[in-house]
Order: structure tokens, then sequence, then C-alpha cells
């Protein structure tokens, strides 16, 4: 009888074994088929070649590959040594590239606001690479860089902007502080393209791009997407003491000084406007919690909404009509933050009146 039971036994463990062995075949091969691919991605965005060199190295990678996949279901070891050389080498090489603050940038992107704090006053800040460009079209403008001086006990507001370009579900964000003098400067974590590239979020996770934090006027950042653009973009102010908004400005400084002078690379994922928004947030306030609306940025006014930190009294659809910026193309240049609020003003005493 127990050697009945201990066959039984040897019986079922080696049917688990052969089990989980073909179940760890399938998830090599997965992922073996994954890297292959993934690795022509990265061949494409950053082999120094032209497309001519891009197709033979892309040709005789796919050729080795399928080889060594086929291979798996008749030698799987000498499989598995080729394809662990194969990617060890990949590796290798995507680690070697590395960010970098010098390239022949869009002209819009070739500076990065720096920040000084006042070796006397440690409250005053003085400021860099402003960018106040005045637009004629949405990659063309007549270049203006500035410096500016701030006192962080001068502010008494938060904004957060959405610009939705593609659909309702991705936006960009921006975050703009006010200051008792009536000045708005809106910061933006953004891809830093060269002359001749474009946005690619694709090219986006395999390091085309590197990030910058670009300091403007909302005549010129958030005008250029509402006027020239033609985005739909919307204003959110925040509910935060002004201690918070304090943290966070200076977080911001602190952020684009970093990034003015050590390079790192755009991820479409993890490293883009909305995750740098939301990594200084929990800086402030570590209880934040994680949302997949931060992924899909254009859900974040839901999310804001959940916080408690945008007004409530109203429902997120009336919040969401009123934050809605207008174009301003027959105002001012210097009026524009005075134009874009007095028309949110005028969407919600339209809404009420119609609502009465």
């Amino acid at each position: 009888m127990n050697k009945v039971i201990l066959h039984r036994e040897s019986t079922l463990s080696h049917f688990l074994l052969r089990i989980l062995a073909k179940i760890a075949r399938i998830v090599w091969v997965c992922f073996a088929f994954f890297m292959l691919v993934w690795s022509l991605f990265a061949f494409f965005y950053q082999l120094p070649f032209n497309m001519a060199g891009f197709v033979f190295i892309a040709a005789l990678w796919v050729v080795v590959g399928i080889y060594a996949l086929i291979l798996e279901f008749k030698s799987p070891w000498k499989s598995r040594i080729l394809l662990a050389l194969m990617f060890i080498g990949v590796i290798i090489w995507w680690s070697s590239i590395r960010p970098t603050l010098h390239r022949d940038w869009a002209p819009e992107l070739a500076r990065s606001v720096e920040a000084t704090f006042d070796p006397i006053n440690p409250d005053i800040v003085h400021l860099q690479n402003i960018r106040n460009f005045e637009w004629i079209a949405p990659y063309e403008g007549k270049e203006n860089w500035e410096n500016g001086t701030y006192n962080i006990n001068d502010l008494i507001g938060l904004d957060v902007y959405l610009s939705y370009w593609m659909g309702p579900y991705i936006a960009h964000t921006l975050v703009g502080f006010t200051f008792k003098d009536g000045r708005h400067l809106v910061f933006s974590a953004e891809i830093r393209r060269t002359k001749e590239q474009s946005f690619s979020a694709i090219g986006g996770f395999f390091k085309e791009f590197e990030l910058i934090m670009i300091a403007a006027p909302e005549e010129d950042i958030i005008k250029l997407r509402t006027d020239i653009r033609h985005e739909n973009v919307y204003r959110y102010p925040i509910n935060v003491r002004q201690e918070k908004i304090k943290e966070l400005f200076v977080n911001y400084l602190e952020t684009a000084d970093k990034l003015a002078h050590k390079a790192r690379f755009y991820n479409t994922v993890t490293a883009n406007c909305t995750t740098v928004v939301f990594d200084m947030a929990r800086v402030l306030d570590p209880g934040i919690p994680l949302d997949w609306r931060i992924l899909f940025s254009g859900q974040l006014p839901s999310y804001l909404y959940d916080l408690k930190v945008v007004d409530t009294k109203k429902t997120l659809k009336e919040l969401v009509d009123e934050a809605h910026i207008k174009p301003q193309i027959k105002g001012r240049r210097d009026q524009y933050s005075v134009d874009i609020r007095r028309s949110s003003v005028d969407t919600g005493r339209a809404r009420n009146t119609n609502g009465n």
C-alpha cells in the first residue's frame, strides 16, 4: 500500500514539474519575444545610423532572434545562452546612453529656468531664463528670455492647468503660482526637443527626449496653447494653505534648478509632466493616493475633486465648465491673465442666471 501511495505521489510530482516547466518555457519565450521587439524600437530611436543602416541591423537582429526562438524547441540551453548574450549586449549598450544638456535645441526649449536664493534674505529668489515669447505660430515666436525676482511670502494662489491635445484622457499638466503684485508664473515640465525633432509618445519610452522645466508668464505659456495651438485649456484654482503653496513653489525651483544642471530623460509614463507634478505633491503630502488618473492626466479634474482641493460646492461638471479658458485673440497680451479670469467669472454668472 505504501509503495502504491509513494508511486502515486511520485507520478503527481513529475506531472506538476512538467506543468511548471512548460509554464516556465512559455514565460521565457514570451519574455524573449518582448525583448526582441523592444530592442528593435530601441535600435530605431537610438542607433546613429540612417534608415538603410537601421534596416540592416534590424534584419540581422530578427533573423538571429527567430533562429534562437526556434532553437528553443530543439536545443533549449543553446537557445537560452544565445538569447541571454543578445539581451545582455543590448542592456549594456542601452545603459551607456546618457542624457545631455548640450544639443541644438528648439528655440523655445533652449534654456531651462534657474533659481538662486538671496544669500541675505532666503525668502527672495532670483530666477534666470523665464521664457516670455510673443507667439506668431505654434512653434515660432519672437524670442525673449527674462530674469525675475520673487518673494515667496507674496504667494497668494495656486492653479493647475490642463491642456488637451489628444482626446479626453491625455492632457499636458502645468502648475501656476500667483503673487500679490498680480504676477503669474507657470511651470511646465516638457520634453526637450532639438530643432529637427517632433514629439513622439513612443519615442518617449526610448530615451529620445530629455526633460526640461520651463517657467513662463501666462501670456506666453497658456496663451500659446489657447490662442495659437487652439488646444482646450482649463484652469483649476487649488485650495491649499499658503504654507503649502510656498513649499510647492520652492520644490519646483529646486527641481527646475536640478534639471538645468543635470540632464534627465523624459519618459512617456514614468517621467512626464503629470508624474513630475505628482512626485512633488507627494513630498508635501505623502498621503496623497496613487491613482490611475495620474497616468491618464485628462481625468485629473475628478481626482482633484475627490481630494477636495478644488471648489466642491459646485458639481464636477460646473467646475469643469467654468475652468475652460476661452481664447483671447482680440485682447491685449498684457491683460491676458485678467481676461481669462474675467471670462471664467462670466461663465459662472451665466450658469447661475440660466439656473435661476
